[in-house]
């Protein structure tokens, strides 16, 4: 199957795209069911590029073939040697492989040697000295061709601007497909290393694409469906957060995190969470990640005591259990940490900085004071709570979380004495 990630993304990419729409769109229906169908073209097409990127090594191969024609004509003889590619062996297999073909025609990849992109790279590897080299050799054996190949499979037509930027053209998914092409392409050149090539085999986007797509589709469906649901929570649970004060691109991850933890059962609480928080960092700001932690955290916890999420199985968090993992209590605290240095920070940088600013950072600050010793209060609580058989593995965890909002209390009431001292 293709990397969860890569899914992740790919419906956090169209879910950003919807929400941007739906403003303008009179019949959501039909746009979420267009929605639906792009996410399944955008996965199976990864296939179409890898083909066709790896075509071009054949069709610059035909470049060079033309020329070798051109000069048994002339009469003044260049040397054969000029004209390595298209007697290159590697490629030549390609060139007649039946499943190559094929797949050509599926995709309908249709350039040539005589395509204006083809001839100006051609132009371009030319310039490259790995190709001069291979093009000093005097008939090159097996393994000079496989190694060319692979060079410039690797370090030439990965890595030139212009045939990166047409491929980003082509297709907007291309800064994500381009590594998973890569990877594909990669493995199949590998297998060609044999003067037989016994070894070969084109690489498999996915063991089940069927099975990628439905996972796909359905966390975009879901989560399309129950928005407004999931809006509730995170507007509960976001304190001090208005719904339209949080950017689209994050508003997207927690509604998208919210829908794996309560309808894809099989997914622990915990990866659904990095994902989320590793995804933010990628492709929002770089304070998200912090953000999407402490209210997906918070909401997890509130839903699990509901009912909402229920997760059972080996690995998986069971609901009846009712135990504090690590990740939730640091988060809660990080949570705290981070509204008590915004609010400190919001009275000290507001506007009317005038005599008032002592006694509302004193008030902001008892009241953060007050939430820590609730969170104090709910981890006792909490682990009184907890059943015996887990208590072994949870104390711990529980304890340091105590610590630390403890120590969080007191640089709390180191602050507000200094106030009074001034």
């Amino acid at each position: 199957m293709l990397n969860r990630r890569v899914l992740r993304v790919r419906v956090l990419q169209f879910l950003y795209s919807y929400y941007s729409l739906l403003k303008f769109n009179d019949e959501p229906k039909q746009l979420k069911g267009d929605f639906v169908r792009k996410i399944s073209n955008s996965l199976q097409e990864i296939n179409k590029y890898y083909y066709k990127y790896l075509s071009i090594a054949i069709f610059l191969s035909d470049v060079n073939n033309e020329k070798r024609e051109i000069a048994k004509s002339e009469k003044i003889k260049k040397s054969e040697s000029r004209f390595n590619l298209s007697g290159n062996k590697v490629i030549d297999f390609l060139r007649k492989n039946k499943q190559f073909i094929d797949n050509l025609i599926r995709y309908d990849i249709s350039w040539s040697s005589k395509s204006e992109e083809i001839r100006n790279w051609y132009n371009l590897i030319l310039g490259e000295e790995i190709t001069k080299n291979y093009l000093l050799l005097s008939n090159p054996d097996f393994n000079d061709d496989f190694e060319y190949v692979k060079k410039l499979v690797n370090k030439i037509l990965f890595k030139n601007e212009d045939i990166i930027l047409y491929f980003e053209n082509q297709n907007i998914h291309w800064s994500d497909d381009r590594l998973i092409i890569r990877s594909m392409i990669k493995k199949t050149i590998e297998s060609l290393n044999s003067p037989n090539f016994n070894t070969f085999a084109f690489a498999n986007l996915s063991e089940d694409i069927k099975d990628d797509i439905n996972f796909a589709s359905s966390l975009f469906d879901s989560t399309v469906d129950n928005t407004s649901e999931y809006d509730e929570y995170i507007i509960k649970n976001s304190k001090n957060w208005k719904l339209d004060r949080i950017s689209l691109m994050d508003k997207s991850i927690l509604r998208m995190g919210i829908d794996e933890m309560i309808h894809f059962p099989n997914i622990p609480i915990k990866v659904t969470m990095n994902e989320c928080i590793d995804i933010a960092k990628d492709y929002s700001t770089p304070k998200s990640g912090l953000f999407i932690n402490g209210v997906l955290d918070v909401i997890s916890l509130n839903l699990q005591k509901k009912g909402i999420i229920k997760k059972s199985g080996k690995g998986l968090i069971d609901n009846n259990n009712n135990i504090m993992s690590k990740n939730s209590t640091n988060s809660l605290i990080s949570l705290l940490l981070g509204l008590i240095v915004g609010g400190v920070l919001g009275v000290l940088f507001a506007p009317d900085k005038g005599n008032n600013t002592r006694d509302r950072l004193n008030f902001r600050l008892n009241k953060y004071k007050r939430k820590l010793e609730d969170l104090i209060d709910d981890i006792v609580d909490e682990k009184d709570d907890i059943k015996s058989e887990a208590k072994e593995n949870s104390n711990k965890v529980v304890n340091d979380a105590k610590t630390k909002a403890e120590k969080l209390l007191k640089d709390v009431d180191g602050i507000l004495s200094k106030i009074k001292e001034n």
